[in-house]
C-alpha cells in the first residue's frame, strides 16, 4: 500500500526520524508520501522548504515521496495557493485545522461552541475552504473534529452532515481533486460503521478515488490500520491511488 498522509520530525507535532520511515520501506512492501505541515495559519509551526529539500530529496525514490500538508484558510488563500506552486512537491494535502482563527484540536473549541455548533463550523468552514480553494490535490482527514471532541460519541453522520458533505463531494469530483480515507481511527469499529455511508455516498456522486493515509507521528503508527482502510475502500468500490509530481498514480 502507499500512505500518503505521514509526518517526520519536520513537523512541528512529530519526532519522528526520517530512518524510520527508510527502515519501514526496507523491511515491508509499504511505500509513503511524507507530508509535513505548513499553514499560514499558525506560522510559528511551520519548517524551512529549502533546508527540507536539501535534507530529503537525497531520498526520494519511487518508494518515498514528498508532500505536504496545507492548511486550508479563506484569509490565507494567496499565500497558500502560491506555496502549493512549488513543483517539488509530489502532492499537496488540504487539511482544515483551524476553525473562526482557533485550533479544533484545543478543548476550547469545542467547549466555547458545544458540540453541535462546533462540528457544524467545521464542516461550513471545510465547505467555504473547498469552494475557494482549488489548489491541492487531496481533502484531508474529514473527520478530524472527531478526533478531539470531548463527547461520548464523536462520530460524524452522513444523515446529519450531508448537506454540507454533498457539495464538498461534488466539487472535489468535479475538479479531479481526491478525498482521503485517513486510517488512523479505523481501529475503532464505530469510526468504520459511522464513515462507511460517507465513503459510499462519496462514490454515489461519482467518486472514483482515494488516497490512503496513516497520518502517522511516530513509526508504530506507519502504514496503521492500513488493511482495515484498504477493505473499506473497496466495500465502496473507491480505488486506492497517490500523487507524483501533482498526478494521479493507481496503486498497484
Amino acid at each position: 500500500m502507499f500512505d500518503c498522509h505521514v509526518h517526520t520530525a519536520v513537523s512541528f507535532d512529530s519526532e519522528m526520524p526520517l530512518l524510520d520511515v527508510l527502515e519501514e520501506i526496507r523491511e515491508t512492501k509499504h511505500s509513503f508520501c511524507l507530508t509535513e505541515h505548513y499553514d499560514f495559519n499558525i506560522p510559528d509551526f511551520n519548517f524551512e522548504v529549502a533546508e527540507y529539500f536539501a535534507a530529503y530529496e537525497k531520498y526520494k525514490s519511487d518508494r518515498l515521496l514528498l508532500g505536504v500538508e496545507l492548511g486550508l484558510g479563506k484569509e490565507i488563500f494567496a499565500e497558500s495557493e502560491a506555496f502549493s506552486r512549488d513543483l517539488r512537491f509530489d502532492q499537496v494535502i488540504g487539511s482544515i485545522h483551524v476553525v473562526d482563527g482557533e485550533d479544533i484540536y484545543l478543548p476550547e473549541y469545542y467547549m466555547e461552541r458545544g458540540e453541535e455548533r462546533a462540528y457544524e463550523r467545521y464542516f461550513q468552514t471545510m465547505l467555504e475552504n473547498v469552494q475557494a480553494c482549488d489548489f491541492f490535490d487531496v481533502l484531508g482527514h474529514v473527520d478530524y473534529v472527531a478526533r478531539y471532541a470531548p463527547t461520548a460519541d464523536p462520530e460524524i453522520y452522513l444523515a446529519r452532515w450531508k448537506t454540507y458533505l454533498e457539495p464538498i463531494f461534488k466539487i472535489l469530483i468535479a475538479r479531479g481533486q481526491v478525498l482521503e480515507l485517513n486510517s488512523r481511527r479505523l481501529a475503532l469499529k464505530r469510526a468504520q460503521d459511522a464513515l462507511l455511508p460517507i465513503y459510499q455516498f462519496y462514490q454515489e456522486l461519482g467518486g472514483k478515488y482515494v488516497t490512503i493515509g496513516s497520518d502517522a507521528h511516530i513509526s508504530q503508527a506507519l502504514a496503521i490500520n492500513s488493511n482495515i482502510a484498504e477493505e473499506l475502500a473497496a466495500a465502496c468500490g473507491l480505488r486506492p491511488v497517490y500523487f507524483k509530481k501533482r498526478k494521479i498514480e493507481l496503486v498497484k
